[in-house]
């Protein structure tokens, strides 16, 4: 069987969770682009409701992206740390730690891009005088490729939570 070695999974993760974080980070400077009307004033998420500018969606990837995203990716890197740490289990199967990884990122950078397309498209056709009702053909092709997203970063998860039990019932 090819193993990898756990530490250099968690390294991985911690990669991942650094690169997430600049993405957030990107996508949190988006505000310094007043095109964009996503700083304070007219057309503002800090002076408008959610529903109108970027719109709820615009919200929840911003959150998918800090919360699992970010927070996820660290504590994936966590989970193999403590896994060597804790348990003295020095190798996982590579197949598992790489898919795990792989179907975890590619999951959720879908899910953020996909979610946010749909808050800001959405935000501004609704903002400048669309019909909330027409702005749903305008987004409609992203629902089933975000919840493609989804599941991807679902199965990454469970081919994780299954690489993480694997290695501690093994070790016993």
């Amino acid at each position: 069987m090819n193993a990898v070695d756990s530490l250099k999974t968690s390294k991985l993760f911690f990669i991942v969770g650094l690169v997430n974080g600049f993405v957030a980070l990107a996508a949190t400077s988006l505000i310094l682009f007043p095109d964009l009307r996503l700083a304070a004033g007219p057309g503002s998420i800090l002076t408008h409701n959610v529903d109108v500018w970027p719109g709820g969606w615009g919200w929840v990837s911003y959150y998918i992206l800090l919360i699992v995203g970010v927070c996820g990716a660290f504590i994936w890197s966590l989970s193999y740390f403590l896994l060597k740490s804790l348990f003295g289990v020095e190798k996982t199967p590579t197949a598992l730690s790489a898919g795990s990884l792989v179907l975890y990122e590619v999951g959720v950078l879908m899910t953020v891009a996909l979610t946010a397309y749909v808050g800001l498209e959405g935000g501004r056709f609704v903002a400048d005088g669309g019909s909330p009702i027409v702005v749903t053909a305008l987004i409609g092709w992203a629902v089933i490729p975000t919840g493609a997203g989804v599941g991807l970063a679902l199965l990454g998860t469970l081919l994780g939570l299954v690489n993480l039990v694997l290695a501690v019932a093994r070790r016993r």
